[in-house]
């Protein structure tokens, strides 16, 4: 009987010394908060880290971001490396959490006020900007086109209101070829107009119902009608080339917005519906706002974007850029903000509020992106133009 006692004893003491070692060397786990910002990306994934904090108690791990428009979140352990010491930090993906994308755009300078001077505007819609950053805004109101460099020191104006060449009566659309050269819509006069870099006259034809433009690589010009029914391609010297019906509907209620063609030729279209004739509804003007993409035979791609105000979504007809990679931008009048899409429709970023100061809106109209990223937004309300910068 002592024999079996010792035994079960000295299992006991085995057992009791093997729980208390893993006890002692257990790290808990810890969670690491996301970076607190504004801006934030929907995601399936969270990393769970474990830090070795008994070795390195002052670092400060980075967690490597798992953006949501990856197909596949990650799958497996990773690792995060520490900012002081470069030591991995092995990580284990939770489903049920969500990841910040952090992308944050840094105001850097604005310029304009309200008027009808020089490096002034009543009311800036649209605008472009050139592969040596010069920008240029089409006014409707004043009736010109006005060049800045890219801290928005004014540079030369043109036009006014008319009928002849280099006039205009409510220019909208903006477009600037890969060479320097503008191409305006001319609504009220149902023309399109060309112009080089400084103003001068080249060009002009006549398309009705032209309010908004795009150029592609080979000069060639894209103006969607106010019907959505077609989209109309020209080459530079306003020859008809091609004409689209990308939905196939003879629907009055649709609409087109603003368009802009990738380096692929990818064509993207703001798509839009009007309530129906007699509707009684104290909602927007155009409902159903989203986003449709073709290839360059306007074979439909995808569509993304519903109304509301959440991440993805559109409060009003909006306006729309891409960079040289592919992004898309978008700037939306009732909800004063920036969203930024890849190609796909993903959502990225975003940034903007109800505001005058830096880096808040009125009334967002339009966006352009140049070759460094850095993003111009025709800031109409406040009548003027703000420039943001990638913060890294």
């Amino acid at each position: 009987m002592t024999k079996y006692l010792k035994i079960i004893i000295g299992l006991t003491l085995l057992i009791l010394i093997i729980t208390a070692c893993k006890e002692k060397s257990m790290v808990i786990p810890a969670t690491v908060n996301p970076i607190s910002n504004n801006r934030i990306t929907p995601s399936s994934t969270e990393l769970r880290c474990i830090p070795v904090r008994s070795l390195y108690p002052t670092q400060e791990a980075i967690v490597i971001p798992s953006p949501s428009f990856m197909k596949n979140p990650i799958a497996k352990a990773t690792s995060v490396i520490s900012k002081s010491l470069a030591t991995p930090i092995n990580c284990v993906p939770v489903s049920t959490a969500s990841i910040v994308l952090y992308e944050p755009y840094v105001f850097v300078t604005s310029w304009g006020t309200k008027g009808t001077l020089p490096g002034k505007f009543l009311n800036p819609v649209s605008i472009g900007v050139d592969s040596d950053t010069y920008v240029y805004v089409a006014d409707s109101n004043n009736n010109c086109i006005q060049k800045f460099d890219s801290n928005g020191h004014f540079i030369i104006k043109w036009g006014s209101k008319g009928k002849e060449k280099g006039q205009f009566n409510t220019p909208q659309g903006i477009a600037v070829s890969n060479n320097g050269y503008l191409i305006i819509a001319d609504s009220r006069n149902n023309r399109i107009q060309t112009f080089d870099s400084i103003g001068n006259f080249i060009n002009m034809w006549t398309v009705y119902m032209v309010h908004e433009i795009a150029v592609d690589l080979d000069k060639n010009v894209y103006t969607p009608d106010d019907q959505g029914i077609i989209i109309g391609k020209f080459n530079f010297n306003g020859k008809p080339m091609k004409e689209y019906m990308p939905n196939g509907l003879l629907d009055l209620r649709y609409s087109f917005g603003q368009i802009v063609i990738d380096h692929k030729g990818y064509i993207y279209v703001v798509y839009a519906t009007h309530p129906a004739p007699g509707a009684l509804c104290n909602k927007p003007y155009y409902r159903n706002i989203n986003i449709h993409k073709f290839d360059s035979n306007c074979k439909f791609v995808r569509e993304w974007g519903t109304d509301g105000d959440k991440d993805g979504q559109f409060s009003s007809m909006i306006g729309l850029g891409i960079d040289d990679k592919g992004y898309i931008y978008t700037a939306d009048p009732a909800a004063n903000r920036i969203q930024k899409f890849d190609s796909s429709g993903n959502f990225i970023t975003k940034f903007g509020s109800k505001g005058s100061s830096n880096g808040q809106f009125n009334k967002p109209s339009a966006l352009t992106i140049d070759t460094k990223g850095n993003i111009y937004v025709v800031d109409s309300g406040n009548y003027r133009i703000q420039k943001f910068k990638p913060e890294n």
